[in-house]
């Protein structure tokens, strides 16, 4: 389950905002009075919080040999989380960008292309299936190495509603490379990979390369207890659109605690927050989850 608080931009519509002395919504008419960035740009306004509930099951085939499944159940909403960003960002004397001109917890997404098509939703579409994605996985190394390599085909369905934007209404696929390193009390988790985008048409991107690469250390605290920290690079699927802010490339670091339990399963809680390029991606994702083997 994962939840990811959204706030972001073009930078005339902070401006907008900024000068605002009461909090009251941002009505279509006033965005589209918004002159963008920079001529013949688009401009893009986001403030709601995602949530996610993801079910994923793998089977091996063979010794080396997986295949998985993934089906999303994705909610847009406004939320709870404002109130609390908004004092940390005070508490730290990090600038509100806009926030205090909107009402909180409040739910409107907007991209205006550079053509001038628009996308507006200020209510939040009911709870449904997002893109489905399976897996076929390939294991390169010996099972006792100390160095276990894999290689991992994916296709994501277009199972979600391309309206509500659940879902691109195209077919994605891709491919990446898996390493692990273990050492006496931790171990290093490495990703390369690239996904070629089906596009979408509702927001009038076509196909496009990207591409995708997380590093991970992991470090044993005592039994069943670990720490996980992990940073993750993202080149954008949209940048043809022409939007600053929107198009560039996502920075995450994920921060994670995990619970063994018993000898096969796992429980995990982590937190996420974008470190550069913050109108590409969540301002904060908060994830919970379990994994648990069956024979």
């Amino acid at each position: 389950q994962s939840v990811t608080n959204n706030w972001a931009q073009s930078e005339t519509v902070e401006a907008v905002l900024d000068e605002r002395t009461s909090r009251r919504p941002l009505t279509l008419d006033q965005l589209r009075s918004i002159e963008p960035d920079r001529p013949g740009a688009g401009l893009y306004f986001a403030d709601a919080e995602i949530y996610r509930l993801s079910v994923k099951a793998r089977r091996s085939l063979t010794d080396r040999v997986q295949i998985g499944l993934a089906l999303p159940v994705m909610r847009f909403h406004g939320g709870i989380g404002d109130a609390p960003i908004q004092e940390t960002h005070e508490a730290f004397g990090i600038p509100p960008t806009g926030r205090e001109g909107v009402p909180r917890d409040a739910f409107a997404l907007y991209v205006r292309r550079a053509d001038g098509e628009e996308v507006f939703l200020d209510q939040a579409p009911s709870a449904a299936l997002g893109d489905m994605t399976a897996t076929l996985k390939l294991r390169l190394t010996p099972a006792e190495s100390d160095w276990l390599l894999a290689v991992e085909g994916v296709a994501k369905l277009p199972t979600g509603d391309e309206e509500s934007l659940y879902g691109s209404g195209e077919v994605d696929y891709g491919a990446q490379l898996l390493g692990t390193a273990f050492f006496s009390r931790s171990c290093l988790h490495l990703g390369l990979g690239a996904v070629r985008t089906g596009g979408s048409e509702v927001l009038g991107v076509g196909e496009r390369t990207v591409w995708n690469l997380f590093l991970g250390y992991e470090h044993r605290l005592a039994r069943n207890w670990s720490w996980v920290v992990q940073g993750t690079f993202s080149e954008s699927p949209l940048g043809e659109l022409e939007i600053p802010g929107l198009t560039e490339d996502q920075f995450l670091i994920d921060l994670a605690l995990k619970r063994g339990v018993g000898r096969r399963g796992a429980f995990f809680v982590a937190l996420s927050e974008n470190y550069r390029n913050f109108g590409s991606s969540p301002d904060v994702g908060l994830h919970v989850g379990f994994s648990a083997i069956v024979r």
